[in-house]
């Protein structure tokens, strides 16, 4: 599950981070990004089950006895935040499939691959989609033979994007004190470097 608001920060109260951050923690991740105007959109993820309806009617205060412990200022932004600004959803994917072509239908965008938010791709993909169907169909003009080349094409990228920010979601998403710590752990031996590329080779583009 996920909750999203955005609003703006009055003038009296700390000025927010001056840039994105992502806190991973026993409750859930919470994000937070400063826009302009002195603006703040923020995220709460929060594992649940699919269509929970005690956390579907959560309120600012809920959400606030669950990250109350974590760093400042994410309890603040979330007393600053009114109740009518938050809007609740669930984090929905697909498994990986295996076709994107039928004869004359073409499934593209979330259609053909709808993907957890983790690496911020779902929308990029699916303009990725529309740029290269595009060229495909203006090297072949047979509409199914284009498709199933567009499919061939486009279905490894997208699996693999699929099951990559499945991962970070799951590994963000920890709850298990002793799993936490070795998460982190793991993640302060390995150089950032390392994780920039495995994410870099998964998003990148040929166009």
């Amino acid at each position: 599950m996920i909750a999203l608001a955005q609003f703006i920060i009055d003038k009296n109260s700390p000025p927010p981070p001056g840039e994105f951050i992502e806190t991973w923690g026993p409750k859930g991740r919470f994000g937070i990004v400063p826009l302009n105007g002195h603006q703040i959109y923020w995220y709460a993820c929060v594992n649940a089950p699919f269509g929970s309806k005690e956390l579907s009617h959560f309120t600012t205060h809920d959400l606030y006895l669950l990250f109350r412990n974590y760093h400042s200022p994410i309890p603040e932004i979330i007393q600053w935040t009114k109740d009518e600004d938050l809007i609740w959803t669930d984090i929905l994917d697909l498994k990986p499939l295996k076709q994107f072509a039928f004869k004359r239908v073409l499934l593209i965008g979330d259609a053909a691959h709808a993907t957890t938010p983790n690496l911020g791709q779902g929308a990029g993909q699916a303009i990725e989609d529309s740029i290269v169907l595009n060229q495909i169909i203006k090297k072949q003009r047979d509409i199914e033979t284009a498709f199933v080349a567009f499919e061939k094409l486009r279905r490894p990228k997208s699996k693999k994007i699929i099951n990559m920010s499945w991962r970070i979601g799951k590994a963000a998403q920890i709850e298990h004190p002793a799993l936490i710590s070795i998460r982190n752990a793991l993640l302060r031996l390995l150089p950032a470097q390392v994780l920039e590329k495995q994410v870099e080779s998964a998003i990148k583009t040929n166009l």
